[in-house]
């Protein structure tokens, strides 16, 4: 499936108008238990007929070699008892199903001579190792398969007739239980048993170079589909010439091994397979990993350096389909499974950031020492994206660390569970490895209804009532919440059946009918509607409301502009006034509205009457004086009246403070505070976030999303608040991603060769952060803005550092030192601006994240540039004299 970049402008609309309508398919995380202990971990799981789950692996004795490790859980993944199986070597455990009789199967690899539970002699350097048990794990039969030299096994399946089927790598000549010599270095070795572990038959199948198998299943005939990936050319059974360095190559087999057909599936470059399915259809489907662009069977480009590629055969191995997913790193799958609707599960992971495919970042981006991290994507029946995941776990942010997910079902009801391990390294200890396994599900309901303003309080929204958007609605059970849309609608999922109450917060000086709402399901993928919240005036009241955000940098020579947002949060009818007064740095240029009156230091415009609820927008232009100094700031004020009887006047006035800048990323996220004492944060504040954004293209933004990864160890995401934006903006708090979502549908936004100043915007909300927070902490915020179906623009990271209430305030703020760095984020330099009263020469140093000075130096100039070409991207802290600035390094 090629996923076209390049649209007409009516495409763009209607991909709006359905992002309006159509909800995104919704799943969550029930749960995670980790299983393991250390150095013992997943890599094989199958659903147990009791609801449970039987799960295998390796598990390493003296941190050297390696016995089979077989746990069997509850419906809840806790344990209920565990076993090891293996000799005095090494015996790695790949695969463990259970069997019709309620028995388990488990198939590795081992290099053990006849100890412990293992009863043969290794027959060549590794062999397979196949392990019947009983329900409780307790060994019926076991057996030694292998020919002198290696062979390896990859995949097992459960057979029709209760034998079961191997597939493994092979580069032993005849020898053993081998009949054939090899064809080339590695070849596929397929392996049939019967019920009591004896070899029926087995059938040596390859070319001249390597050949890596990866899955086998029966088909509908009782034959076999088995594939991997190939080096070969046209030699020994492989009858297709290679595409690239390495193809995908699947081949049907008869119930005893005789090859039907086959085919080799490629780029140029390398595409390995890691696993197939058999489809509903009784077709095939495929995944692997690929590192080709358009070439050979390959209709879409690469996006990173690694990509899932999937690949939809019909019956007889004719591609019906593909899609290349990923983002700009490597992303890695391990497994795909056919559901039963229809569509496809992928389990594997990703070192990509936000980008291409990919929509929630893998951890807190300071971090620049990311590992592999599981990445879940649920696919349709005709391969378009479902849902993804990133899955995250309490390993999050440890230095050298890897998370990886082997194996994921489908549960009976539908849910998805995954085993996982995380692998790690600290400064202060060895290698630590430890299992994990996770349920997903999709069996959710939604709760819906539409958040109105009932003016004439009749409990039917009248032609002409406002509808309220962004409005936060709370299921009061499990304190889960959603934000209604522009069209006042929302959608609240929950994970359970039976019955919930739903509430909205109600604005000042109205009430709500109702003040709650109850809606019941019977069972899963119900939606309960009609659940309104009418708002009904208390009284009359008076109460008008405006704000002033920057929406473009100020810089020296340049022109700005500053929106104005301005509304009615009472009850009655006003008529008001907006006075603006810029700072004396500033020189109004025009705005959108024409105003009343211009005078040398205020711009006055009278407005139309304003109901209650009824907003608008100003959009006012002007010219920075070229004498600006970079790193003070513009202080401009803005009044609404009038003031005469509004009940909250604080809310009638605002002040604007903009720092002047020079060159910059126009795409960023400003936080109100950079730093907050441990008293502040007893009170239980606010942070205010902005994000801001400007089309740098050289055509109009249709519509624009932002992906905000909002770190829940140091923020209380219950608190979020919808606070303005630019344009207007649907939010969705991904609980699956851990992002606030932000779309601007349809926003039309120009680029700023068209006009500078309207490609801008912006979205401004306010959360409060945990009171748990210590001295010393840091909470991190940033973004990735989405224009159309560009890569993501990552913005710069907002910072705000918890400290003693007695630390000494940011030299911004003395009188006799300053000290400004630009640009940041930075890339080959940095500029530092420092003032100071002495004229001896400056200390200079630089900082990582681990606090060790990578840079030291004497400057005499108050004015110097530092090059930054050694630095590696990260955090950076510079340090001149006392005084401190956080800077990124791209």
């Amino acid at each position: 499936m090629t996923k076209p970049y390049r649209f007409s402008k009516l495409f763009f609309l209607f991909i709006a108008h359905c992002l309006l309508i159509y909800p995104a398919f919704a799943q969550e995380v029930l749960w995670e238990e980790w299983s393991g202990y250390e150095n013992q971990y997943f890599s094989t799981l199958d659903e147990t007929k009791d609801g449970g789950f039987i799960l295998g692996g390796p598990t390493y004795i003296l941190n050297m070699s390696r016995n089979f490790w077989l746990i069997k859980t509850d419906s809840l993944g806790h344990r209920i008892w565990q076993r090891n199986y293996g000799g005095m070597g090494d015996d790695n455990l790949h695969n463990v199903l259970q069997t019709k009789d309620g028995g388990y199967l488990l198939g590795g690899n081992s290099n053990s001579p006849a100890s412990g539970n293992k009863s043969e002699n290794n027959i060549g350097f590794f062999d397979f190792w196949v392990v019947k048990t009983d329900s409780l794990g307790n060994i019926l039969w076991e057996n030694t398969i292998g020919g002198s030299g290696d062979d390896v096994l990859y995949d097992m399946k459960e057979t029709d007739d209760g034998g079961c089927i191997l597939i493994g790598k092979s580069k032993s000549n005849t020898s053993g239980d081998k009949s054939q010599n090899s064809r080339g270095t590695y070849d596929f070795w397929l392996v049939k048993l019967d019920t009591l572990g004896i070899v029926q038959w087995e059938k040596t199948i390859g070319g001249n170079l390597n050949e890596t198998p990866a899955s086998v299943v029966q088909t509908k005939d009782n034959g076999f589909l088995l594939g991997g990936s190939s080096e070969s050319g046209i030699s020994g059974e492989k009858t297709k010439a290679s595409v690239g360095l390495t193809d995908y190559w699947i081949i049907k087999v008869d119930s005893l091994g005789g090859i039907e057909w086959q085919n080799t599936i490629g780029g140029a470059q390398s595409d390995n397979m890691s696993a197939l399915d058999l489809a509903n259809d009784g077709g095939f489907v495929i995944v692997g990993n690929s590192q080709s662009s358009v070439s050979g069977d390959k209709s879409e480009n690469n996006i990173g350096i690694i990509d899932y590629w999937i690949v939809k055969t019909d019956s007889i191995g004719a591609m019906q389909w593909q899609n290349t997913i990923g983002g700009t790193k490597e992303d890695q799958s391990h497994k795909i499974v056919a559901t039963k609707d229809g569509g496809y599960i992928i389990a594997g992971e990703s070192r990509s950031p936000i980008s291409g495919d990919k929509t929630e970042a893998n951890m807190d981006s300071a971090n620049y020492f990311q590992g592999f991290v599981p990445w879940i994507v649920r696919l349709d029946s005709a391969g378009n994206i479902k849902w993804q995941n990133t899955l995250q776990n309490s390993y999050t942010g440890i230095y050298g660390w890897d998370m990886n997910v082997l194996d994921i079902v489908e549960t009976r009801n539908h849910d998805f569970v995954t085993a996982e391990y995380s692998e790690f390294y600290a400064v202060w200890t060895t290698e630590y490895i430890e299992g994990l396994m996770r349920r997903i599900t999709e069996t959710l309901n939604t709760i819906s209804g539409t958040i109105y303003v009932d003016a004439n309080s009749n409990g039917v929204q009248n032609i002409g009532e406002k509808v309220l958007y962004n409005h936060k609605i709370i299921d009061n059970n499990t304190n889960r919440f959603a934000f209604s849309l522009i069209d006042g609608s929302y959608s609240l999922v929950v994970l359970d059946s039976g019955n919930f109450t739903v509430s909205t917060p109600i604005p000042n000086f109205y009430t709500s009918a109702p003040l709650t709402n109850t809606a019941y399901f019977n069972g899963f993928r119900q939606i309960d509607s009609l659940n309104n919240f009418a708002f009904q005036p208390l009284g009359v009241v008076n109460d008008l409301w405006v704000i002033e955000n920057g929406t473009s940098r100020l810089r020296p020579g340049f022109n700005g502009m500053y929106t104005i947002q301005y509304g009615n949060s009472g009850t009655t009818t006003l008529s008001p006034s907006i006075v603006l007064y810029l700072d004396p740095l500033l020189t109004y240029s025009y705005s959108d509205s024409i105003p009343f009156l211009v005078t040398a230091d205020s711009i006055v415009w009278n407005l139309a009457p304003l109901a209650p609820f009824e907003s608008g927008t100003i959009k006012v232009v002007f010219g920075i004086q070229a004498s600006a100094q970079i790193g003070t700031s513009a202080h401009s004020s803005i009044h609404i009246y009038p003031f005469i009887n509004d009940t909250i006047p604080t809310s009638n006035s605002h002040t604007c403070h903009d720092p002047i800048s020079g060159s910059y990323d126009p795409n960023d996220i400003l936080v109100n505070k950079e730093q907050l004492t441990t008293n502040e944060l007893a009170t239980q504040p606010y942070l205010d976030y902005i994000i801001r954004f400007q089309n740098t293209g050289n055509d109009t933004a249709f519509n624009i999303r932002i992906s905000n990864p909002i770190d829940i160890n140091f923020l209380q995401i219950s608190t979020i608040e919808f606070v303005n934006a630019s344009h207007p903006v649907n939010l969705k708090w991904l609980y699956w991603e851990g992002n606030m979502e932000f779309k601007f549908p349809n926003v039309l936004l120009p680029d700023s060769g068209t006009n500078q100043l309207l490609s801008n915007g912006y979205v401004h909300y306010r959360i409060k952060p945990k009171t748990t927070l210590q001295v010393g902490d840091t909470i991190p915020n940033n973004a990735f803005i989405y224009f159309d179906f560009n890569l993501p623009v990552a913005t710069n990271i907002a910072h705000t550092e918890i400290v003693q209430p007695n630390t000494i305030p940011s030299s911004k703020n003395q009188e006799k030192e300053s000290l400004a760095i630009f640009p940041n984020p930075a890339k080959d330099e940095i500029n530092i601006l420092f003032s100071s009263q002495t004229k001896e020469e400056t200390p200079v140093s630089i900082f990582d994240v681990f606090g060790r000075e990578v840079l030291s130096k004497k400057i005499t100039a108050t004015d110097h540039k530092i090059l930054l070409t050694n630095l590696s991207p990260g955090v950076y802290v510079l340090k001149v004299n006392s005084q401190t600035r956080k800077f990124v390094k791209r």
